[in-house]
């Protein structure tokens, strides 16, 4: 949705639904951030990042791997802040009633289905560093798909899609062989 504050008599549209074809598109850029390939910070800037030491403060990304840099930790903040923004409940449930409006406009099956194909249903990579960076996108979505269907804010059709996709997602990962995703 595309919406303005307009005052009666200004000529401009207070609101105007987004075309379907411009709102895929976007999705699609913007899932393209949580590829391992966006979240990876390349080797050559890795060994030029020293250890914090004694500095408190400003903005920091989460340490597990203390006192060197954490470049999983870097990637899960990009991949969470990203995927919770495609989740969040109010925009799940503009989906739902745009598409309720328009019969062309993009679903909330679709979105999560467009996120579930990038991450848990993408093929991991070869590369170790990349296939750690796959998983890290996998945990974004999962544990942002498991908030959402939990989220008491969330309206009912919202929190039943999320759910019925968590299990979805449940069946697809049991149908898997063994040992080909970890």
């Amino acid at each position: 949705v595309d919406y303005r504050a307009a005052l009666r008599g200004d000529g401009q549209k207070s609101l105007e639904v987004v075309p379907a074809a411009v709102q895929r598109r976007a999705l699609d850029l913007v899932l393209n951030t949580i590829t391992p390939e966006a979240l990876a910070i390349p080797r050559s800037v890795l060994t030029l990042i020293p250890p914090r030491s004694g500095i408190r403060g400003g903005e920091v990304f989460p340490r597990r791997t203390a006192p060197t840099f954490d470049p999983l930790a870097a990637a899960e903040t990009a991949a969470y802040y990203t995927v919770s923004l495609v989740l969040n409940p109010s925009r799940a449930a503009r989906l739902i009633a745009n598409r309720a409006l328009e019969n062309q406009a993009p679903t909330l099956e679709e979105v999560i289905d467009a996120l579930l194909q990038r991450t848990w249903k993408g093929a991991p990579p070869a590369d170790p560093y990349l296939a750690e960076l796959h998983r890290v996108a996998d945990h974004a979505v999962l544990y942002n798909l498991m908030s959402l269907a939990s989220n008491a804010e969330a309206s009912a059709q919202v929190r039943a899609i999320a759910a019925y996709k968590l299990d979805q997602l449940k069946s697809w990962i049991q149908a898997q062989p063994a040992g080909t995703r970890d």
